[in-house]
């Protein structure tokens, strides 16, 4: 093997190095989008626009990456994107759909659905894609290259879940205290449904080699909750 070939390898290091950049990225942004100094350049662009475009720039250097390693991974980009099993995909639609409702009737003691919501689907979808690009796609598929599939599992949904504390830093940072109110949320919602959801679309992702389950299994979780909790959970 020549230098040349060990330098286009994908070892450990660097799909390390990939995480702890694409951490330091997210953090910037996140301090864009709660800094008032930069609050012309959201509002000019729009709030959706801007976040929309936020998620395809995050997705973008993943897709380079799974690219140019592909010989190295357990799973294509092909692969990721062109199967699809539609039976399996029906029936977890089917029982989150059910828990979405039961959850609803709990919580807001009754039917509810928040209408202004609605118009959020395209939102969701770019989450749903942003999301399952990085943390299954590139993360648990680097990381299931280079150790055995309960490690990567477990590691790539430890880092699903520090991620999604990640935006809350800069605000903490900038108004110089950590805002309760963010982390009881964050400990209640985000963190058990990363740790589930993140250990599932792990082995979805690896039963079924296709992106597309996870991918809108986790946009329909993040919609029908606003739909059916919002008023709930961030109320």
């Amino acid at each position: 093997m020549n230098e040349k070939t060990k330098l286009r390898n994908l070892t450990l290091p660097k799909v390390l190095l990939t995480l702890v950049l694409f951490e330091i990225f997210w953090c910037i942004t996140s301090f864009i989008g709660w800094n008032n100094f930069f609050a012309g350049i959201r509002d000019f662009y729009g709030h959706d626009l801007y976040q929309a475009f936020l998620r395809i720039l995050y997705s973008i250097p993943f897709l380079i990456l799974i690219k140019h390693y592909e010989k190295d991974l357990k799973f294509s980009l092909k692969d990721m994107f062109t199967k699809f099993d539609l039976k399996l995909f029906s029936i977890l639609f089917s029982i989150l759909l059910a828990l979405e409702l039961i959850m609803m009737f709990i919580m807001n003691k009754g039917f509810h659905i928040n209408v202004e919501n609605i118009p959020l689907i395209f939102d969701f979808f770019l989450v749903g894609l942003f999301e399952e690009i990085s943390f299954r796609g590139w993360t648990f598929n680097a990381l299931y290259s280079k150790m055995s599939y309960k490690k990567a599992n477990i590691l790539q949904t430890l880092y699903f879940m520090f991620a999604h504390i990640t935006p809350y830093i800069p605000f903490w940072i900038q108004s110089g205290a950590i805002n309760m109110e963010h982390v009881k949320f964050v400990l209640i919602w985000n963190f058990p449904s990363c740790l589930i959801c993140g250990i599932l679309y792990g082995y979805i992702l690896k039963k079924t080699k296709s992106l597309w389950i996870p991918m809108l299994l986790h946009a329909a979780m993040d919609y029908l909750s606003y739909l059916f909790m919002y008023n709930a959970i961030y109320g």
